[in-house]
């Protein structure tokens, strides 16, 4: 049962946390949230459940996964364009103020209370520490065990919507251990058998479909031209956005990753040109072969593409650290022709034939990808260019490689 509600809990989580703007203290922010809901769900309603004598925890258990299903409801309504703002104007708040810690609790709480709550009820209902440690290490498991359920399911394609198939899974594995649990239990077996089999039968019937989260704010908004939800995060696809309607920005598409950008709008295009062009400046043409065997770490769209072929750089192959995504999001990002040069395992870069160039973009590059250096560190090449976002600080400079300053 707790490996069911720890998959719910990490599930419900990914996708509310995606109502922010991405970052790693968005992050924080909602976990934090939902752990403190989940200690007063332990608060006041744990002894509830401890002390229901025909009832026990089993039943609350079942309540806890009907309620994170019911919780999906709450999600899709809070995170949907229109009813991000309805949330922010009942918290005297502006959708403009999305990532904000104000605006990221606010969310958290509407859109995790009931879950939290129950979950809380769960844990804290236990009636000996053993019972505790194994339902604990039940939800931590089924937390960890997400990326292997999401797999899974689309493997067996049974359920499968992303984060919000995922919820139904947890509440089917679940009604499953609780049907268990009053099978081969000594007491309240009538009321477990019940609330198992109804929650295992609710799940199974229950019609699903993925809950695509847009970009919480835009200055002008953008309908996505798709969007496909993997391990790694939701991939939207969008027609590249323009800062201002001039002549300055190039058209194109623009990738984002739970709503942080992979790939460049207009004016980040030229950006990207402009390190380019330093790149080939430094790089050591007289000494090394031209054009460069080049390794691109990140995403190539038909923008980068073409910027790289009117650098004349052509013998291409790529990688990226969401590499098992890769092949998905190129099928969306190019709807006709393919990317040019083949894809290389991150794992089999230390094996591969070395490259002349190995080349990472500023647009795509942050925190919890490493900044892609580990990459970068473990290919093979003589000239390495790591290009990064402007306001990044970096604490350490990996080994071997020079750290250069540029201003846009």
């Amino acid at each position: 049962m707790g490996v069911g509600l720890g998959l719910q809990a990490a599930s419900l989580l990914v996708l509310g946390a995606r109502v922010g703007l991405g970052t790693q203290a968005d992050d924080a922010v909602f976990a934090a949230t939902g752990a403190v809901l989940v200690s007063l769900g332990a608060l006041f309603f744990g002894s509830l459940a401890k002390t229901a004598s025909f009832l026990g925890w089993s039943l609350g258990a079942a309540a806890a996964g009907a309620l994170g299903v019911l919780s999906l409801a709450v999600v899709a309504a809070t995170t949907s364009p229109l009813g991000f703002k309805a949330h922010c104007a009942r918290f005297s708040s502006d959708a403009s103020l999305a990532g904000t810690p104000i605006v990221d609790v606010s969310a958290a709480l509407v859109m995790f209370v009931l879950p939290a709550f129950a979950l809380g009820a769960v844990l804290r209902s236990q009636r000996g520490r053993s019972d505790f440690a194994v339902m604990a290490i039940g939800v931590f498991a089924g937390w960890m065990a997400r990326p292997q359920f999401f797999r899974a399911m689309e493997a067996l394609d049974w359920k499968n919507s992303g984060s919000a198939g995922l919820v139904l899974w947890g509440a089917a594995i679940v009604g499953i251990g609780v049907l268990l649990r009053g099978l081969l239990g000594t007491s309240g077996r009538k009321w477990s058998v019940i609330a198992g089999l109804s929650l295992l039968i609710g799940a199974a019937l229950l019609p699903i479909s993925p809950i695509d989260i847009y970009h919480p704010w835009q200055r002008f908004p953008v309908q996505p031209l798709g969007i496909l939800e993997t391990p790694a995060g939701q991939f939207t696809v969008q027609p590249a956005q323009l800062t201002e309607p001039s002549d300055r920005g190039v058209g194109g598409l623009q990738v984002l990753l739970d709503q942080r950008p992979i790939s460049p709008d207009g004016l980040g295009l030229e950006l990207e040109a402009a390190c380019l062009r330093r790149t080939l400046d430094a790089y050591p043409k007289d000494d090394a072969p031209w054009p460069p065997r080049t390794l691109i770490i990140g995403l190539i769209t038909p923008e980068r593409a073409a910027l790289l072929g009117a650098a004349g750089i052509t013998d291409i192959e790529r990688t990226s650290v969401w590499f098992d995504q890769l092949e998905a999001i190129e099928s969306l990002v190019w709807a006709s022709g393919t990317p040019p040069g083949k894809t290389i395992d991150p794992s089999a870069l230390g094996d591969s034939p070395p490259h002349d160039l190995v080349l990472t973009f500023p647009t795509g590059a942050y925190r919890s990808a490493g900044w892609n250096l580990r990459l970068v560190e473990a290919s093979n090449a003589p000239v390495k260019t790591a290009w990064l976002p402007g306001d990044v600080s970096l604490h350490t400079v990996p080994a071997g490689m020079q750290l250069a300053l540029a201003s846009n």
